[in-house]
């Protein structure tokens, strides 16, 4: 027998095997709930007034750098999909 090798109780096994179970299950379910937060956000896009509130000028940078047309796309569009980038990247 390797006498280096440490010997696992079958207690320690499960008790190590459950606890990374639930860090696993509670993770999963942070990362669910903030992809329906911003799903939620995102559907409810068009009840906000952004488009209408500030001038098509600051958003044509961004949605030029992203590659979004505004004018294939509509103005709204093109917001509500910088947005989703943004949020994407953990800056919005």
């Amino acid at each position: 027998m390797n006498k280096n090798k440490p010997e696992v109780s079958r207690r320690d096994f499960f008790q190590s095997f459950l606890k990374d179970t639930i860090c696993l299950s509670l993770e999963i379910k942070e990362n669910c709930q903030e992809g329906m937060r911003t799903a939620d956000v995102l559907a409810a896009f068009e009840d906000y007034p952004i488009a209408q509130t500030y001038p098509r000028e600051l958003f044509e940078e961004e949605a030029q750098r992203l590659g979004i047309d505004i004018d294939k796309v509509g103005e709204t569009e093109a917001i509500r999909r910088i947005i989703a980038k943004q949020m994407d990247h953990g800056k919005a």
